[in-house]
Parts: C-alpha cells; structure tokens; sequence
C-alpha cells in the first residue's frame, strides 16, 4: 500500500574518492557539442529476469540505489534518491526511463506499446512476468557478484573488461564514478506486435539501450546524478512515432509526506510555471512540499529541499533542432493516467504539448517526456537526465545550471578558465567588496555569472548574471547577515562552453551587526568509509573578529542519534588526528564538531554517515571452531592489537532465552574467567568491545529461514518440484530435515488419518526421528503429486507443525516419484541459539622494538596463512617486517610455474596485507585448485597452500 513506503539502509559500499577533476561546462542557452556513446564488444545476449542486479550510486551528496532494467530508488530499500547521504531523507519513492511508441499489429491496426521496468507499478503479465527492460548479458561480473558494474570497482567488471568503458574511449573515465549497463525490451510481449519478423521471440518494439550513470564529489556538482540513455532501434521496421521520458513518484518530506506534493517545470525556452520568470536553465520539472503544518512530520520544513528532473539532451525532431521538453503533467497515483501500466493512457499523457494534468498538494506522480522522433532501423537517439536536489528553488537551478555544465563536460576539450583574484582566503568584508578575476579561452567569453554562498547549508543564490567580462564587480555586502564561511563561483560563458571557479573562504562583517561563532566541518563530510588515522580539518571563527580558541569534537555510532565525545576542548588548531582503529568497525558513524558560546555550544553540520573498516587479520580457520550448534550467522575474530593478544584459548556461549535478543559471553579457558559478559552486538553494525587485543564480529540472522541453495534431493533421482513452505515464517523450527524413503512400511502418520507409511522424517540436528502428518490427498496410501507431509514437534505435550513438505509436478520432463533409498534434505538456516558454542586460539602477541627515530616495528618477520581459505572471489594475505627490506608475495600453481607476482618492491616496516583475486598476470582468472604463495623479505622464506575455488 502506498501509505506503508519506508526506508532501510543498505550497506554501504566502497570508499570513493573524489578526485574533483578539471572542471568543464557550457552555457544553458547556447547548443553545446553531443556525444555518441561508445559500445563495447558484448555480445548482446538476453540475460534473464533473475539475474537482474542492482547498485548505488554514492559519488557525491546524493545517494541511490539503482537498476539495470532502468529504475532509479525503491520503495521500501534505502537508499532512495537520499540527500544529503546518509541523512535518511527520501525524496523520491522510484523513477525510471520510459519509451513509447505508435506501431501497427499484424492485422494493421495502430496501437501504442510503452516499454518501462518500474518495480512497484510497472507493467506485468497476468503471471507475475515483466513486460519492459531486461538487462542483457556481457556488462557486469558474473555471480557470486551482485552489483551492477562501477568504475571504482574492477570486481564489477566482465571477465573480458581490463579496463572502463568510457565514453571518450577504453580506459578513460569522465566522472569520478560511473556505471555501465544495456538493457533491452524484446520481453515485452503485451500485445500482438512483432519487432522483427524474422525471429518472432523478440517482442516490444526492437529497441536497445546503453545506459550510463555519472556523479562528481567537487563542491559544484555534489547535488546530482546524470543518466545517459542512448536509445538504438535493434528491430527490422522503422519507428515513425517515438517518445521518450521518465516516470516517477516523488515524496519530498520523506516516505510518510507524499500527499501533498507539487509539480511545476520550466519549458523549452526557460519559462517558469510557476513564477513567470526567464530562467537561465530549461527543460527542467521540479517538485516542492507543501507547507502544511499537520503533515510535515517526516522532515522539518526548514530542512526540507526541492528536487528535480532535467533533460540535458533529447532526440531531435525532423529539423534536427531537439525537442526538449515537450510534456509533463503530475496526475495521482495509482489512477489510469497515473499508471505505467494503461499503455493507452500513457499515449495520451505523453502527447507533445500536454501540460494539462497537474494534480497539486496529492499523492501525485511525475510524468516528464520528449517526443515526438522517429528511428530507422539501426538509428540511435540519446536522452540525458540529471536528478536534481536542492535548498530552494534558487539552490536547485544552480544546481541544474552546473548540471549542464557537467554534462557538457563529458566531451569538451578546450574550457575557458576563471582566476578569481578577490576576495582571497580569510579577506574580511565589509559593507562593499570589489570582485576581481580574470578569464583565459582562445575564442570570445560572453557573460560571467556570479553566485555566493555563506557556509550555513542554505545553497548557492544568484548575485549577478550576464555580466559583462571587464575583471570586476561591487558587491554590497551590507543587507547580508554575517559570516565566517562565503564564497563565491564564476561562470564565464563562451559560444557554446563555459568555465567556472570557486573562490577559497572568506568573511563578511557589518561592524552594525552581531554574529556568532561559526564552525564548518571540511573533512570527513561526504566519505563513505574511513579507516586508520583520519585528519578531521575543520574551518571555524567569528566574523566580529572575536577568537574562536577551543573546539569539541563529537561522533556518532547509530547515525547521529546519539553522540559522544571524542575530544573536549581542543585547540582551535583546524585539524585533529583520530585514530579509528580504538572504535569497532561498523557502518553508521558521523562526526560533529562545536564551539563554546555563551554557555552553550553552536554546533557544526554533522557529517554524512560513513563507515569505519579498518582491515584487521582474522585469525584462520584452523584455530577457530564451532563446537556444538548449527548458526548459520557470521562469526569471525579480529586481531586489532596484535601486541595485546594473549595466546589463550577461549570459549564464546549464547543466550537466546530472553525474548528480546540473542546475547554473547567470552570466557577464558586459561584463567577460568569471562572476559565479556551479555554482549548484544549481534549484527554487523558495528563490532563487539575490545578484549585482549581481539574483537568479535558477530552478524546474526533475524529469523529461521529455508536454505533454498542446500535444499534437495542427496539420494536418488526424483523428478518431482519438491515445495518447501511454512505456515508462520517467523516461527519456524530451526532444525534439518531429511526425509527419507523405505520399500516397506517404516512409521505411522498421526493426526491425519493415521496411516502406516513407507517414509520417515529425522531431524538431522537434534539426530531424532520426528513423528509425521501425513496428507494423502488422493488416498492411495503412497507419495502422489499433490500429497503434503508436516514434521511434527512437541510443546508441553501438544503437537506442532513447522515445515510442509508439497509434491509437485516438475517444470520439464516426466514426473518421477521418490522410491526406496531416495533422500530429500530440507535445510534451513538458523540464528545463533544456546545450542551454539565457538573456542578459538588467540594469537601469541607480537613483540615490537624500538628503532631509533622510527617508531616502534615488530621484532620478527611473519607471513599469516590466507583468509579465507579455501576463497572464491578474492583473499587476503598478511604479513608483517621488522625493518624496510625489498619484499616479494609470488604466487604458484601446482607444477612450479609463476602465476603473478602480487608484490616485488620495497616496503616499509611494519604490518601489511596484500589481496589476490585469483586472476594470473594477464589478468585471467585461473582454474580451480590448489596454489602455493612465496613470501620472501630479507632473509626470511616461507611458503604456504591455499586453495581456489570457482
């Protein structure tokens, strides 16, 4: 029900780092270059609907999850079009690339196919089957990989990929991230309309998409996301009739806060519907929540933004200008002009010139197109859109102003630059300030534009445009409200590129006016994971000239709500060194910082939620056993201060007997006592407190589930679709079943018609026979299709059932029904219970030595086996050196031969680990099996197995 959208993180991937590259824009009213996108040589193989993948986007501010069938947020999966990052404010529930199209089915009729993916919404079959895009095969890593291929991460990446697919060429990438998928429509089998006639399993209409996505983490781009679609006609007719656009449901004010909602857009020519005024950018709709003080709950109004939706490029009409904007309209959700669904209706709304619907202050959806275009068989067109977030309807213009220039920048070479001269770093105005700067750019700069900000999250304003490049411009400062932290950027506008700078801070200060103190948190803001010794830096004053001397610092480990101190009355010195190896790993810390003011504090903008994961060594498998129990949770000891271990052995227990969570006691079998007592830290949040040098993280599961993987028949061959449900999900038995079958009678069924059969069930983790309920549907006293068992349990006597057992006919083949000595295992996965019991050795401690102006440095040379071992994927290797030596890390297979050398150079002291992702020098993947890995430092050797397994 739409009223039930909520929210839930999701992990947090890799750290990404910004590279804030050179910046390059053009001018929202003037043509700019267009690129083609470049194909990669992938073989354009359907790839079936369960092996769509999804990713996030989390380059800058705004954070997403997204799809490779075309769908951008999900409702009730977090991240959801999140701004800022990690502040859990929603502004959109989904949104997803549309293309429609007018066609003739085969008795020559004209009907209208729309090809969309939206998750909730989206068109289906009576049978639950997609009837839009479908990712096609060849662009990301094969499983166990999950995620849509990223240009940060490699693991992403096809077997045959060595390097990004860039848009300017192999090898190059434009944005500090980016995402690579095609899609394709041949599933949308709706109707009676056959794209191309000589293979009439391809169905929708013939249409393929190369889809890219891109984000910056500079201080100008931080604010969107652009999408990049170019559409090619793969089919054997042409398309005379096309439009193209995006579907979409915003809740501005959070998932709870989607009823009153408003839409308005700025058309073609940069008129504003809702205003009346020229605006530098165009094609853009944005929404806006209404300020209504008995719904506004989901988020504060004054903290609420603006979000948006621009298209940078769209298909050109017969004359070759582009169409633009031609149709947007908001109708209600879930209505037929509200559906993706109604194909029909969507012709309707989609029609060039319908700006007509426009439901405002509802539960509205959001319907923005280009059309309408034609496309020749082999012919492409490209639609560019940016999701925009902002402080204000100002704030968001900049942004879809920088948006523009962002795009541009994708394939310009040639940028005009921008000095900014005054104000400099630190300068203190007041009441005017004379703005200089200077441009360089081999052809003619038209106009400058010129935007401030003052540091207090309020966005970029406009103070001048289409200004005349003479070098200078008097600013009047004196109705602004004082400041410790503005700056200004410059856009200077060519023909058809721009340039643009950012000036470093600066202060404001009417000697009328009063101002506080003010502190603004530079690093860590937008990073999405730390890890060893981070430098926090921080810019903090007072624009009165009074000093700013002593700083609180702050952090969060559950999102900012809670905080506690991390360093009380340091000097204002703009930086502090943190060592996040003291705190657990985990994935929901933020910083903040204050200054003392009058009594009380003015606290900084908190961070973005980061992790930290710092990379401890795991000790390996050989010394840590689970004794007793069948938790299937994660469990892994981490080695934090190698110099604290203690060599023990421990034992870990569990509680499960409280009904409000599973806790956790560690207790040392050397000197017979707990060392860690009730710990509830049974989920990867964070890990658990630190104990002799070790910590444990503990990641438990929620509830008792069926392991669908592991479930099967172990003895025999049936073929029979053997369905496995439960009457009450969250209460199901956490055991094993096998259900074995005999040619004789072997056991009886109660409840049901008590009956002798020729099965039995055993609960293969209490190693006891279970009694059965037997449903013999067609009463033949034997196994038929349609016949369902229920082990039975027993609570103070009564009994009870868990797991059903369902025979089923098979998806192919002929039915075969089990016999004697068939086998079928049921296993589940099951939470960490009393029954569960973990020892482990701790690692003998690592003795340092002083040296001399160097710090201290393990007193011996060591190499750690493998984790994990066997691998499948990537594992690690650790080692450590007691003084900088030239170190070698060679792998070998079975007969000798060198397989890649993972490190050949000099390193300094100390500890170190090194990763193998199981590929050989030429960045194959090797075959499964056993390898040896040499580790050379000095004089010191050693050789070690692992294994690895595809």
């Amino acid at each position: 029900m739409k009223n039930m959208k909520m929210y839930f993180r999701c992990h947090t991937f890799v750290t990404m780092l910004l590279l804030s590259p050179a910046i390059m824009l053009a001018s929202a009213n003037n043509t700019i270059q267009r690129f083609k996108m470049i194909k990669t040589n992938q073989p354009a193989t359907f790839q079936s609907a369960d092996e769509r993948l999804a990713g996030v986007h989390y380059g800058n501010k705004l954070k997403s999850v997204f799809y490779n069938y075309g769908s951008i947020g999900r409702p009730n999966t977090e991240p959801s079009f999140e701004w800022p990052s990690g502040s859990r404010h929603g502004y959109a529930y989904e949104f997803g690339l549309i293309i429609g199209a007018e066609v003739e089915d085969s008795e020559g009729n004209a009907l209208h196919i729309f090809s969309e993916a939206l998750i909730d919404g989206g068109d289906r079959s009576p049978g639950g089957k997609v009837w839009g895009w479908q990712p096609l095969a060849g662009y990301a890593a094969a499983y166990p990989n999950e995620n849509i291929a990223m240009s940060n991460d490699p693991n992403t990446w096809p077997d045959n990929w060595s390097e990004w697919p860039g848009i300017q060429g192999q090898g190059t990438v434009s944005a500090d991230l980016e995402s690579y998928w095609v899609m394709d429509d041949r599933d949308n089998s709706e109707f009676d309309y056959y794209p191309c006639p000589s293979d009439s399993s391809i169905r929708g209409l013939g249409l393929e998409v190369s889809c890219r996505g891109y984000q910056w983490g500079n201080a100008l781009d931080e604010d969107f996301i652009l999408f990049t679609y170019q559409i090619k006609n793969v089919s054997e007719k042409t398309l005379t009739k096309v439009v193209a656009g995006v579907f979409g449901d915003p809740h501005i004010g959070g998932p709870g806060d989607f009823s009153d909602d408003w839409l308005q857009f700025i058309t073609k020519n940069g008129m504003d519907s809702r205003t009346g005024k020229l605006r530098k950018v165009s094609n853009v709709v944005y929404c806006y929540d209404h300020i209504d003080s008995e719904n506004d709950f989901a988020i504060p109004w004054n903290e609420l933004g603006w979000f948006g939706i621009q298209f940078l490029q769209t298909p050109e009409a017969g004359s070759g200008d582009e169409l633009g904007l031609t149709n947007a309209a908001a109708p209600i959700y879930g209505t037929a002009n509200g559906s993706p669904s109604m194909d029909e209706n969507m012709w309707q709304m989609y029609t060039p010139g319908n700006f007509s619907t426009f439901s405002q202050n509802a539960d509205n959806v959001v319907l923005a197109g280009s059309g309408y275009f034609s496309l020749q068989p082999g012919d492409s067109a490209t639609l560019a859109v940016a999701y925009l977030l902002g402080r204000s309807e100002e704030d968001l213009l900049w942004n879809a102003e920088n948006a523009w220039i962002a795009y541009s920048n994708l394939c310009t070479e040639e940028l005009p630059s921008v000095n900014i001269l005054s104000p400099l770093k630190d300068d203190v105005i007041s009441e005017t300030a004379n703005l200089q700067w200077t441009t360089d750019y081999s052809g003619n700069i038209q106009t400058i534009d010129i935007y401030y900000n003052n540091g207090k999250n309020t966005g970029w304003k406009e103070l001048a445009v289409d200004l005349a490049d003479n070098g200078s411009y008097q600013w009047n400062t004196s109705e602004l409200e004082d400041g410790y932290n503005y700056r200004i950027a410059l856009i200077a506008h060519a023909t058809d590129i721009a340039g643009r700078n950012i000036s470093d801070y600066f202060v404001i200060n009417s000697p009328t006016k009063s101002a506080e103190p003010e502190i603004l948190l530079q690093y860590p803001v937008n990073e999405n994971s730390l890890s060893g010794k981070v430098n926090i830096r921080w810019r903090a004053g007072d624009a009165d000239g009074d000093a700013v001397s002593l700083i609180n610092i702050y952090f969060s480990q559950d999102k900012g709500n809670s905080w506690q101190l991390l360093k009380e009355n340091a000097g204002n010195t703009s930086s502090y060194l943190w060592d996040t190896g003291k705190l657990p790993n985990g994935k929901y810390y933020s910083l903040k910082l204050s200054v003392p003011s009058g009594g009380g504090e003015i606290f900084s903008e908190p961070s973005e939620v980061f992790s930290i994961s710092n990379d401890y060594e795991s000790i390996s498998d050989s010394t840590l056993v689970h004794v007793y129990g069948g938790g299937d949770g994660l469990f892994e000891v981490n080695v934090v201060e190698p110099g604290a271990t203690t060599g023990h052995y421990y034992q870990v227990t569990f509680d499960d007997t409280s009904a409000e969570q599973t806790t956790y006691d560690v207790f040392d079998l050397d000197t017979k006592a707990f060392v860690l007592e009730n710990v509830t830290q049974l989920n990867d949040n964070y890990a658990g407190p630190l104990f002799d040098g070790l910590r444990l993280t503990v990641d438990d599961l929620k509830r008792v589930s069926l392991d669908e993987k592991n479930s099967r028949w172990i003895s025999g061959n049936p073929n029979v679709n053997m369905q496995i449900s439960t009457l009450n999900p969250d209460n199901c038995l956490p055991v094993n079943y096998e259900l074995r079958f005999f040619a004789d009678y072997v056991d009886t069924s109660l409840i049901v018609n008590p009956q002798p059969i020729k099965f039995e069930a055993w609960n293969t983790t209490d190693s006891l026979q279970s009694d059965v309920a037997f449903f013999d549907q067609d009463g033949n006293g034997e196994v038929s299709i349609g016949d369902f068992i229920y082990p039975l349990y027993y609570v103070n006597g009564d009994s009870k059932t868990s797991w059903k057992f369902e025979f089923a006919n098979p998806d192919s083949g002929e039915t075969v029904l089990p016999k004697a000595g068939d086998i079928y295992l049921l296993a589940t996965k099951k939470p960490f219970s009393c029954r569960d019991v973990f020892e482990f050795k701790s690692p003998e401690p690592i003795t340092y030595i002083d040296q001399p102006g160097s710090g201290k440095y393990p007193q011996d040379f060591h190499v750690s086996q493998n984790y994990p071992n066997p691998f499948n994927g990537a594992t690690r290797i650790r080692y450590r050196i007691n003084r900088p030596c030239r170190v070698q890390l060679i792998i070998y297979d079975v007969t000798g031969r060198e397989v890649v050398r993972l490190v050949d150079r000099f390193r300094p002291a100390g500890e170190h680990f090194q990763t193998w992702d199981g590929h050989n020098s030429a960045k194959q993947e090797v075959a499964s099996g056993l390898y040896f890995y040499k580790f050379k430092a000095g004089d010191y050797i050693s050789v070690k197995k692992c294994l690895f397994l595809k």
